[in-house]
């Protein structure tokens, strides 16, 4: 019986960096197919809820901010 190693096995990052990168790069069938599963209702959602999403987030940064402001100066 053969103790298991780490040279005869395939590392574990190895496997993520390889999923990552077949991720990250889409066969241009998929890419396509991709783009195309949105109509344009759901097109005009998205933007729509990504511009609330930056909002919100402008938002809870400047609440942060106060927040540590006030909670420095009560000291």
């Amino acid at each position: 019986m053969k103790k298991a190693t780490v040279s005869n096995k395939p590392s574990i990052i190895w496997v993520y960096r390889n999923w990552v990168r077949a991720e990250r790069k889409p066969s241009g069938k998929e890419s396509a197919t991709k783009k195309s599963c949105l109509n344009l209702a759901d097109q005009d959602e998205l933007i729509r809820l990504r511009k609330e999403n930056e909002q919100l987030r402008m938002e809870r940064e400047i609440l942060r901010k106060a927040a540590l402001f006030f909670a420095k100066e009560a000291e």
